[in-house]
């Protein structure tokens, strides 16, 4: 006997578009366009990361910057 634990996609978040907001990330972060993006790119195609295709080249240091204010100081090894 298999025990199958896969569980599948849930139909209801199934869209051609990338995400309209993406939790704790501004427009500086994730460009939307509005309209279809990437080849193939899809919740119900193969390539179920539609949101990939908003990121441009200095998304990874605008998230930096726009996250670093939840970040816990770090400790200092002088007391």
């Amino acid at each position: 006997k298999v025990l199958n634990l896969a569980r599948g996609y849930s139909n209801g978040a199934a869209s051609t578009q990338a995400s309209k907001q993406v939790t704790g990330l501004s427009t500086n972060v994730l460009k939307d366009s509005g309209a279809a993006v990437g080849p193939g790119a899809a919740k119900q195609a193969d390539y179920k990361n539609p949101e990939y295709f908003c990121y441009h080249k200095l998304s990874y240091y605008e998230a930096e910057i726009e996250l670093q204010r939840y970040r816990l100081p770090q400790p200092s090894s002088r007391t």
